[in-house]
């Protein structure tokens, strides 16, 4: 398959997975799947690569080849424009433009720009790079292994350190052709002894160790043979690269056939030698459809059921009304639009009025205040004057709706670390995209997040003999745990991990409140899990007066490997917590792991039986026999409808069960709680709690790296230099707690050596600094601000 242009140096590669397995009956299989991974253009040169990743960042390119540039800051009114594409739009015959500089701005006008794309033949001898633009092309460029191939016959490959001074400006102390040695710029040297540059105003780059002075002009360095990008991709890129590999099933499956012929594995002298073969025929197994959970909505006054029965993994919201609406008495908007298209404001606000009625939540007719402004620092100050004007009179903003111009992850999150933060004011944010047409479907799913972060619940499930017999009857705490590790990127910038733990409040798992842990990076078990667990043991009780005599958790993204570790770890963490607080405190407590990174893919044996345009396997689909572990308790299970692409279904591994379920119990359990997820009306691919963990993980994670100055600008702030001592002391110290560690010879349910009041997880000064960086507002205890 051919590689996908992503732009920015960068293409997607289309191939294959492949690993063995031991199956039921021990069986050996071999898992194949399609997969697809991003590299850098491999054999394109430094200044292409340049011209590429400039070209993806800055999105219209202008600039000039003077020798001034005019990169930054700067606001352009362009006319007699040929062509318009982005990629090709001619030349600009004639350009204004205004450059703010020491707060007072200055008019230039020039001629001849060239519009486009930048590419080495468009470059004159005298570009050169601006400061924005060093910075930009020096973060991508670091890292990437080279290849210098001036030396005819001499090939030699070198890392990149950094950027340094251009050719001409970037002095050295060398020899001339008749060995005397003289100062000299590097592009001296080149025209000296090898030809002359053509771009000596671009800079150098320091390859090699970092303590040898190593220089080389861009237009010696090729990209070497293909090398993984492993930083974060543009949104762009990413829808890119979904709708690529997103393909329905039928077609998946004839991919993976192809590539499974493709690969030989017939002619493996290896496989051979041990008289092995392979069926390339996909293997068959036995799967059943499990019975989706009936929906419970509000009574209402149009003669609607409240009880729905979701067909195809989703149910329909019309007539229906929140089954325990929340009531909005007051709130503001900012937003951060065009004065030109403020006008659409007023009737987006009549439709969610109306809607929000509707679905019987009070709301008010018109928000209290509205502020305008257009940047990221506009929000913080107009969050300020909301919260100042309610203070003065003496009331109460509920919640503060927020327009944005489009989707902006550093925008965004300045409004939820206003909001979580330091207002403890609940935030909703809207495309203003959205606010020119406010569509009934919505408005109405706006409503289901606000009601649920106001203290509402949108529906809950009815319990069938099952759900009633082991989640009412016995009152039991579900558990959601999540922990997101640093990328690769954000590791050398000291990013901690982020813990969340999520739990129901009320009987009927529909409630949750959320605790979030920072621990050392790249470490799986979560380890302040007993403060964790106690707070949310204790709200439970708070808001249903009774203890939980059971706990089901799930955990998600724990690899094989680590299973051992982190079921001792976090069981010993559960266990402790429970008897801190009550010395005979010993409920049941059932231990799985979810598992959503795996290539596992089902088809159907007979299109009849798939649905949708994709052709997936049906909502409920279960398989625990023929491809599941011969001596473990896992299953498959796909819980959600595939609207795009083939659908992936959860494994979920068993790993400690007190409560003694039947595969069947616990299936339906789960799958009853994958309709459990309140911000839509679907059931989903997980559990809900943790769906809810992730949230709560990942928007911790975007408050800390905002703290630290590493957001996604990726620009470090004087913060991260503040904590990298104390992180750097948390990373050799590891983990700090006086909790026994458990063996391998321990059993789980015995943990008579811990008394109560003993036991207790100590947080280290550096993660306790941390930890304040993703401390939401105590106003938002027990709510659901991260829906």
């Amino acid at each position: 398959v051919a590689a996908l242009d992503l732009e920015g140096g960068k293409e997607m590669w289309t191939g294959f997975f492949s690993s063995a397995h031991v199956a039921t009956g021990w069986k050996p299989l071999l898992n194949i799947d399609v997969t697809h991974t991003v590299f850098y253009k491999a054999h394109i040169s430094l200044v292409q690569f340049m011209c590429e990743v400039l070209n993806e960042k800055s999105g219209h390119y202008c600039r000039s080849n003077s020798k001034e540039n005019y990169w930054d800051n700067l606001s352009c009114n362009t006319r007699n424009i040929r062509g318009g594409s982005r990629y090709d739009c001619g030349y600009i015959n004639s350009l204004s433009c205004s450059r703010h500089l020491n707060n007072r701005y200055r008019s230039y006008s020039y001629n001849n720009y060239i519009g486009g794309a930048l590419s080495p033949e468009k470059l004159h001898k005298d570009f050169s790079l601006s400061s924005h633009e060093l910075k930009i092309f020096g973060d991508a460029v670091k890292g990437i292994k080279v290849r210098i191939s001036h030396r005819a016959g001499i090939i030699r490959v070198y890392r990149v350190n950094s950027l340094q001074l251009p050719a001409d400006q970037l002095w050295f102390q060398g020899k001339d052709e008749d060995g005397n040695e003289r100062r000299m710029t590097v592009a001296d040297y080149f025209n000296e002894r090898y030809s002359k540059l053509k771009y000596p105003k671009l800079p150098c780059v320091h390859v090699g160790p970092t303590t040898r002075n190593i220089y080389f002009p861009l237009e010696v360095c090729m990209l070497d043979t293909p090398q993984k990008y492993s930083k974060k991709l543009n949104e762009k890129q990413t829808s890119t690269i979904i709708r690529a590999a997103a393909v329905d099933a039928i077609s998946r499956e004839k991919r993976i056939a192809s590539l499974c012929e493709q690969a030989g594995f017939q002619y493996d002298p290896f496989l051979r030698e041990f008289g092995l073969q392979i069926n390339p025929k996909m293997f068959e197994t036995v799967a059943r459809i499990l019975t989706p959970p009936r929906i419970l909505f509000g009574e209402n006054n149009c003669k609607t059921d409240p009880v729905v029965t979701p067909k195809d993994g989703a149910w329909s919201m019309d007539n229906q009304q929140l089954y325990l609406p929340a009531s909005c008495h007051s709130y503001s908007m900012i937003a951060i639009v065009n004065p030109r298209e403020q006008n659409h404001l007023q009737a987006f606000c009549q439709a969610l009025t109306q809607k929000a009625n509707q679905m019987g939540m009070e709301f008010p007719n018109w928000p209290d205040l509205v502020k305008y402004g257009r940047t990221k620092e506009d929000v913080v100050i107009l969050f300020n004057e909301i919260a100042t004007e309610y203070k003065q009179t003496g009331t109460t903003c509920d919640l503060v709706i927020v327009v944005l111009p489009a989707k902006n992850a550093d925008l965004y999150m300045t409004v939820k670390e206003c909001g979580d933060m330091i207002h403890g004011i609940m935030s909703q944010c809207v495309l203003m995209k959205n606010i020119t047409r406010p569509s009934p479907a919505m408005c109405c799913n706006m409503i289901l997040k606000m009601n649920m972060k106001l203290g509402g619940i949108n529906s809950r499930i009815v319990a069938d003999s099952i759900t009633q017999k082991y989640l009412i009857d016995v009152p039991t705490l579900i558990v959601g745990i999540d922990v997101t590790h640093p990328t690769q990127h954000e590791e050398r910038q000291n990013i901690p991990s982020v813990a969340a733990i999520v739990a129901n409040l009320d009987l009927y798992p529909q409630s949750y409140g959320a605790n979030i842990k920072i621990q050392r990076k790249c470490r799986e078990s979560v380890v302040y899990l007993l403060d964790a667990v106690r707070e949310r043991l204790v709200s439970f009780y708070k808001t249903t007066r009774q203890k939980p005599n059971r706990i089901i958790v799930y955990r998600d993204g724990v690899s094989e490997g680590q299973f051992s570790e982190v079921l001792r770890e976090e069981m010993q963490g559960i266990r402790t917590a429970c008897l801190m607080l009550s010395s005979d405190y010993r409920p049941p407590i059932t231990y799985i792991v979810v598992q959503k990174r795996h290539h596992a893919r089902m088809f159907c044996k007979y299109t009849r039986d798939a649905v949708g345009k994709a052709k997936n396997i049906p909502p409920g689909t279960v398989v625990d026999t023929g491809i599941v572990s011969p001596e473990g308790f896992d299953f498959y299970l796909c819980s959600h409808f595939g609207i795009q692409g083939t659908s992936r279904p959860a494994r979920y591994h068993v790993l400690w069960d007190d409560s003694k379920f039947t595969s069947d119990e616990l299936q339906s359990i789960t799958f009853s709680m994958c309709h459990a997820y309140g911000r839509c009306a679907r059931s989903v691919s997980i559990p809900a709690p943790v769906y809810y963990a992730d949230l709560v993980a990942t928007r911790a994670r975007c408050h800390l790296k905002r703290k630290m100055g590493v957001y996604e600008s990726d620009i470090i702030s004087d913060a991260a230099s503040l904590i990298s001592s104390s992180l750097s002391s948390l990373i050799s110290a590891g983990r700090i707690t006086s909790i026994r560690h458990i063996t391998d010879d321990d059993d789980l349910s015995d943990v008579e050596s811990i008394k109560d009041g003993r036991a207790q997880s100590v947080m280290s000064n550096s993660d306790t600094a941390l930890q304040e960086y993703v401390t939401v507002s105590e106003k938002f205890k027990g709510r659901m601000y991260f829906v």
